[in-house]
């Protein structure tokens, strides 16, 4: 989503955008243009990139680059109390970033139906798009490549990996302290499995 593009680049330029009002007429541009004249995401994002380039003061390439590095990211503000992990991820990823099923299925080594399911979950669950705070974590999106763990885990163990203690990682994807602990312990018991 643009704003998540503007995030990262204004946390380079070290300037707040959380009020700009210039992103919030590119998002309505944004919307306008897919809907009126049925452009691709691609072309929508090389229309807004000039804009972006003018507004922050930075290359295209270095814009371009921001938007790679986001369709391989996530920020942990996604995952939220109301939703489960899938749920939550599924939901950003259809809502916030555009893309479709088969793409989200294809990015987190699951099924279309499996994506679809979720989805239509979540929406029943919460009817507004998630919003990003202002949070500096970012997942990749290859850690839910590995089937073995499920999402929930393949986040708990990327957050334990970089050396956060459980009550930290509870607050971040807004979960009980216990229950992470528990889930970590299901975690080492797979991988003691696998290493057998």
């Amino acid at each position: 989503s643009l704003a998540l593009f503007a995030y990262k680049i204004s946390r380079k330029k070290k300037k707040k955008i959380k009020d700009d009002k210039l992103l919030d007429a590119l998002n309505l541009i944004a919307d306008e243009l897919k809907q009126e004249y049925s452009l691709n995401k691609k072309e929508i994002i090389e229309i807004i990139i000039g804009k972006l380039a003018s507004k922050y003061n930075i290359s295209r390439k270095e814009i371009k680059k921001i938007i790679t590095e986001q369709e391989n990211e996530i920020p942990i503000s996604v995952f939220s109390k109301k939703l489960g992990a899938l749920e939550s991820l599924v939901k950003y990823m259809k809502e916030n970033l555009n893309m479709n099923y088969h793409e989200i299925a294809q990015l987190l080594n699951r099924d279309d139906r499996t994506i679809w399911t979720a989805y239509k979950k979540a929406q029943e669950k919460q009817k507004e798009t998630i919003k990003i705070e202002g949070c500096d974590i970012l997942i990749p999106l290859s850690i839910f490549k590995n089937r073995k763990f499920t999402i929930l885990e393949s986040v708990i163990l990327y957050l334990k990996e970089k050396g956060m203690r459980y009550n930290q990682i509870a607050k971040l994807i807004n979960r009980n302290q216990k229950n992470i602990w528990t889930i970590y312990s299901r975690i080492v018991v797979k991988i003691s499995k696998r290493n057998v």
